[in-house]
């Protein structure tokens, strides 16, 4: 689904009639709030769950920066990154049901010129959330949820009477929605990296 199929479908679930044919030109007070509100929406939505069609692995390239605070080297964050979800040696990830036990200790840092990642792995690389574009054209399942995500975040504004009692009824939906989106992506999931035991292997050399 395209931006405008969205934003029409987050004003109906706001009850409104109104139909947009392309809320970076429309003049009409919900389109107004739209542009304001989509990009934060949309990236406030990737960042809820690791989704596999917005998901990318890449080698990170070495920082410029000394790391500090215990870590051994520093890494250049991807442009496109919005979250990075894991990082491994040599590209070789764990398979789910061993992520937790052999997780790798990294965080972000901001040193002035953007953001690294510094961590104790070597030849490192990453799997992370893309900050996707605004006229990607987003699985309908994902759409649904950002559809409610975009109502909740415009709807103070476009509905000033009654906006309490509003949203407590749009909560549940936009729950099941994301649930429901969460449950489809899974399904969607590629297959973890294979080899666990090459991952292990690579650990434990550094």
């Amino acid at each position: 689904m395209n931006k405008n199929d969205i934003a029409n479908l987050a004003t109906s679930n706001l009850g409104q009639t109104i139909r947009i044919v392309d809320f970076e030109t429309d003049n009409s007070l919900a389109a107004k709030l739209i542009q304001q509100w989509w990009r934060i929406s949309l990236l406030t939505f990737l960042e809820s769950h690791p989704w596999a069609f917005a998901t990318s692995f890449a080698a990170l390239p070495v920082g410029l920066s000394t790391p500090s605070a215990g870590y051994a080297y520093a890494y250049i964050k991807p442009a496109d990154a919005l979250v990075i979800r894991r990082i491994a040696p040599n590209g070789v990830f764990p398979k789910a049901e061993i992520q937790e036990e052999y997780a790798l200790r990294w965080r972000e840092v901001n040193v002035g010129t953007g953001t690294e990642i510094w961590s104790d792995v070597s030849e490192a690389h990453a799997e992370y959330t893309v900050a996707l574009g605004d006229n990607y054209d987003f699985p309908i399942y994902f759409a649904r949820g950002l559809a409610y995500q975009l109502a909740i975040d415009i709807g103070p504004k476009l509905i000033t009477q009654n906006w309490p009692k509003i949203v407590q009824n749009i909560m549940p939906m936009y729950q099941s929605e994301m649930q429901k989106a969460i449950a489809k992506d899974i399904a969607h999931q590629p297959e973890n990296y294979e080899g666990n035991s090459s991952f292990i292997n690579v650990r434990g050399s550094y």
